[in-house]
């Protein structure tokens, strides 16, 4: 199923122009945005149903897998040969030491790695204060059709935030559809976009429909929103919503474990909560999705990725996720064989490709609820769900979780099997259990030539030409 319906390009091509200008004016140092032109435009698109209804969908063509990428070279996932394709792209020698300060190619001089993180994740939360803005103040359509799209606006806006918070710490809360007043915003504290995270998928949930709006599950619904509610109340230790939020999708027998491994990332798999298309719309590396592309050999021939040692090492034998989520790849310039992460098969995602990104599915909804469970004093509830997700994985043995210090040891690293090269999993979990500053350490010293880690480095660096052009707001501690 196609996302954007071709009777709708045009003017969706319009609605990208119309938020690209106002974007790109808002940032150069924030220079007043030349006005009323722009702001006819955006009103005059809201008055008409099948431009707002592109103008929404804008928002899941726009998804920054970069965000995994970088993650899984900042943590302990994945290494990369400097001298490949990818590699002098994104900068990786640099991501993968955590020295996060260095310049980025592709972007304005002086521009820091964090931008490539930061600024497409504000250019989407934009996006969507300028659709709630125009969508709630439109009286063109119905109550159910502008309930629907406002409730997608809020989930995006509250999933941007979650990895802004998550990767950069205090970051500017921006709800305005008025861009200029960026220029006044200063850090907002983790505790206080948490609050408004919370409140936009509440807002999200009572909004949306029950029912998927597409046969794919690639519109936002209820279920999407419960996911990242039980995700967001687990990184804040509220260990009784996050059970709460978790078991509600565990026991609504709307989803179900693939029972084998190998169709869980199949754009059909029962499994999936939500995912998104990823074949052209997206802004990555032409022809290619960035994802699988990051992990895959391009053209079979180059070298993109490969695991950690230290990962790789740490699956279990007989564990099917080693098999069937990852391959190997000889270097004949060297004859040695790497393996990498394969969840994905393909690079080039098509229409009729049988593979979406998986934006969450139920396996991690099963060690939410289990660690949950855990932190509740029902180590007997944990040790079930954490069997459950094992099981799946060829490993029938039962996992033993007689007191809180196994449980949680046992979870960290069912999670960095589990869901490894998965938006960033394994990095934002380090950081929130705290490990990160014991972990890093050991599992990179080996493998990252000349690896120091600093204290710091758990934050990314607040993109340099944001600090220029805003002297309200203050870069992280060490850069």
């Amino acid at each position: 199923m196609k996302l954007i319906n071709k009777t709708y390009y045009i003017k969706f091509v319009v609605f990208c122009t119309v938020i690209s200008t106002i974007y790109l004016s808002a940032c150069k140092k924030y220079i007043e945005v030349p006005p009323p032109k722009m702001s006819v435009e955006a009103g005059e698109l809201f008055r008409d149903s099948s431009a707002t209804l592109s103008s929404v969908l804008h928002l899941y063509t726009e998804t920054p897998e970069i965000i995994g990428v970088f993650a899984s070279l900042s943590a302990d996932e994945v290494l990369m040969p400097l001298s490949g394709i990818m590699g002098s792209i994104i900068g990786a020698g640099n991501v993968q030491s955590n020295k996060l300060n260095a310049l980025i190619d592709g972007y304005p001089v002086g521009q820091n790695i964090g931008a490539a993180v930061y600024t497409p994740l504000y250019h989407k939360i934009n996006t969507a204060n300028i659709c709630i803005d125009g969508i709630t103040k439109s009286s063109a359509y119905g109550t159910a059709f502008k309930n629907q799209l406002i409730g997608e606006c809020k989930f995006w806006r509250a999933w941007s935030y979650f990895y802004l918070a998550n990767l950069f710490g205090n970051v500017p809360l921006n709800l305005s559809p008025d861009l200029n007043a960026n220029k006044v915003l200063t850090n907002t504290p983790v505790t206080e976009i948490y609050r408004q995270i919370i409140a936009d998928l509440t807002d999200a949930r009572n909004l949306l429909s029950s029912t998927n709006m597409s046969t794919e599950k690639i519109r936002v619904n209820k279920a999407a929103v419960t996911a990242l509610l039980a995700r967001v109340y687990f990184y804040q230790q509220n260990w009784a919503a996050a059970h709460t939020e978790s078991n509600t999708l565990l026991t609504s027998g709307t989803y179900t474990l693939e029972p084998d491994a190998a169709n869980v990332f199949l754009k059909t798999s029962r499994e999936t909560i939500f995912q998104v298309q990823t074949y052209g719309n997206t802004p990555n590396i032409t022809g290619v999705t960035l994802t699988p592309s990051f992990y895959l050999p391009l053209s079979g021939v180059l070298m993109n990725s490969h695991f950690n040692p230290n990962l790789l090492s740490s699956f279990q034998a007989g564990d099917l996720r080693r098999t069937k989520w990852a391959a190997s790849f000889m270097d004949f310039t060297t004859f040695q064989t790497f393996t990498y992460p394969a969840k994905y098969k393909h690079t080039n995602q098509t229409v009729s490709g049988n593979e979406y990104i998986v934006m969450f599915r139920l396996a991690e909804q099963y060690l939410i609820r289990a660690e949950a469970a855990a932190h509740l004093g029902r180590l007997s509830d944990a040790e079930s769900d954490l069997h459950v997700v094992r099981s799946r994985a060829g490993l029938s043995t039962r996992v033993a979780l007689p007191d809180m210090q196994t449980a949680l040891s046992a979870l960290e690293h069912e999670r960095r099997i589990e869901l490894f090269s998965e938006w960033g999993d394994r990095w934002l979990n380090l950081k929130r259990t705290n490990r990160i500053h014991t972990v890093l350490p050991i599992t990179k010293a080996s493998s990252v030539p000349n690896y120091k880690w600093e204290p710091y480095q758990a934050l990314y660096p607040l993109p340099t030409q944001e600090i220029f052009a805003n002297r309200n707001i203050t870069q992280n501690p060490g850069y």
